[in-house]
């Protein structure tokens, strides 16, 4: 007769076992995205590895990942007790690429910066801000609860205020993670005004011509009813969590979705549409560079930004959806381009219609 102790054994060998094949494939998604956010918190935002493990990924289960920072190779490789590796790399004028492997593009960005200008505060904290309100807003000394890096605060577009959290500056690129789409929006916006694309357009993809999906245009794309199904769940591996940190391609992976609804008819949150509005965006250019210089040529020099950074997959295709790094002032000009109704200094650069 078995024993109890040796029933409570197999019960617990199967647990583990059981526990193993479930978690062991979301392990590949704790270690990409470290690897992917350690990368680009130290080579473009120039985060110090103290702050990325104490600040970026202090949380569970990303404090599991071990980080190898090599700053002579200019990548950064997670794992978990040596367990599913991923490395990112750092592309020149792109930031930081996840790589599903070896690095089959070998892509940089050619052109030159921004030039960086200066952009001191305009003025005190008026008395309708007093600075007390702004402090509710970090973390006291010791800890991190509220995880705020920086604030700025603007009146009429200029800044009346603004504050970092200790070891941030108003030089630090921050992620923008979904403020990124705020841009997509603009980009697009750009290319209408120009006539390059219209928002009624559909047959967006050759493999949706002969579907439902043939109906999907540009408007529902940007306005999220795109009908494409689509998870968007990030403590699984979920649809984003797969195009995120597991495809090489996020574009290719995003198109293959087939419909679950009629275009138009109901609203779903969707990384995965905007970043097929980043693969249209790459098509109306005969030249890959001049795709990547577009938002830079367009909206960001005239905005005068601090050299912003638009990361992509390991493909080349910019992540609009989430990976855009720009100072706490930068992304305040992206928000005043939106409250001005897509004006800046007297030259329309969004139609207001578009903006509204």
């Amino acid at each position: 007769m078995v024993s109890a102790t040796k029933w409570v054994g197999v019960i617990l060998v199967t647990a583990s076992i059981i526990a193993g094949f479930l978690i062991y494939p979301k392990l590949e998604i704790v270690t990409g995205y470290a690897a992917k956010k350690a990368c680009s918190c130290a080579f473009v935002g120039r985060h110090s590895v103290d702050q990325i493990e104490s600040y970026d990924l202090e949380a569970f289960p990303l404090s599991l990942a071990s980080l190898n920072i090599d700053k002579d190779r200019l990548e950064v490789t997670a794992s978990i007790l040596g367990l599913q590796k991923k490395t990112a790399i750092l592309r020149k004028g792109l930031g930081c690429a996840l790589l599903q492997g070896e690095d089959d593009y070998n892509i940089e960005r050619f052109s030159a910066s921004n030039k960086k200008t200066a952009s001191p505060k305009n003025s005190k904290t008026p008395a309708s801000i007093p600075s007390k309100s702004l402090s509710l807003a970090f973390d006291k000394t010791g800890q991190w609860e509220k995880k705020t890096f920086a604030m700025v605060v603007m009146k009429e577009g200029n800044i009346v205020e603004e504050r970092y959290h200790p070891g941030y500056d108003a030089d630090t690129k921050l992620l923008g993670w979904s403020m990124t789409k705020s841009v997509a929006n603009l980009i697009v916006g750009s290319l209408v005004k120009e006539g390059r694309l219209t928002l009624n357009i559909d047959t967006l993809y050759p493999a949706w011509h002969n579907d439902e999906r043939a109906q999907v245009t540009l408007a529902h794309l940007l306005k999220m009813n795109s009908g494409l199904e689509w998870t968007e769940q990030y403590g699984n591996i979920s649809d984003i969590t797969q195009g995120l940190f597991l495809e090489e391609d996020f574009i290719s992976y995003v198109r293959s979705k087939p419909a679950e609804s009629i275009p138009g008819s109901e609203w779903e949150y969707a990384s995965g549409t905007t970043n097929l509005i980043s693969g249209i965006v790459r098509r109306q250019f005969e030249s890959y560079q001049d795709y990547l210089d577009y938002p830079h040529n367009k909206i960001f020099k005239i905005l005068d930004l601090d050299n912003p950074v638009i990361e992509t997959d390991e493909a080349g295709h910019y992540i609009l959806s989430s990976y855009m790094w720009a100072t706490a002032r930068d992304w305040g000009k992206l928000g005043q381009l939106y409250l001005n109704k897509g004006n800046w200094k007297g030259e329309q650069l969004i139609d207001t219609s578009y903006i509204e």
